[in-house]
């Protein structure tokens, strides 16, 4: 995964498409109440889901932190829009490449050593905090799905 550690920075994604539609069916609900009493016609299951983008990019969290944690992070799957932060997919390790260029190394869980599956263990309850905290801090969508990526981890 060919990534430069500058472009893991927090930034709020917009889902303009996913706005917009949800913003017609607010809009048909808001409607039928307008009108006069009667059945209410929600909206079928269909038009839910296709309300809700289908995002299932990854999802890639690194520490903030300059103690323990500096210059890893986790890297995570999503499905429909939603982030499994229970579960990493992998560990991120911040390197220098030999020709002195940052990189992120990805470290899926089949490759970790036990060492590095405990860095996973305390990172996990930081990457937690920063997606619920305001401007998820260190968090970043990335251009992988999470489908290919579970298919064919990539190995450091």
């Amino acid at each position: 995964l060919d990534l430069e550690p500058h472009t893991l920075k927090a930034h709020k994604a917009t889902a303009p498409a996913a706005a917009h539609n949800v913003g017609r069916m607010h809009q048909h609900l808001l409607s039928h109440f307008k009108r006069k009493p009667g059945p209410l016609l929600l909206p079928s299951p269909d038009d839910c889901r296709r309300a809700v983008v289908p995002d299932s990019r990854l999802r890639g969290w690194l520490s903030q932190s300059g103690g323990v944690g500096a210059g890893l992070g986790l890297l995570f799957g999503c499905r429909m829009g939603a982030a499994d932060i229970k579960r990493p997919l992998a560990l991120l390790q911040v390197v220098m490449s030999p020709t002195g260029v940052q990189q992120v190394e990805v470290v899926p869980l089949s490759s970790q050593t036990p060492a590095q599956r405990d860095v996973v263990r305390q990172l996990l309850p930081q990457a937690e905090a920063s997606w619920w905290a305001p401007g998820h801090t260190g968090w970043t969508v990335l251009p992988v799905d999470t489908h290919d990526f579970q298919a064919k981890p990539l190995t450091p």
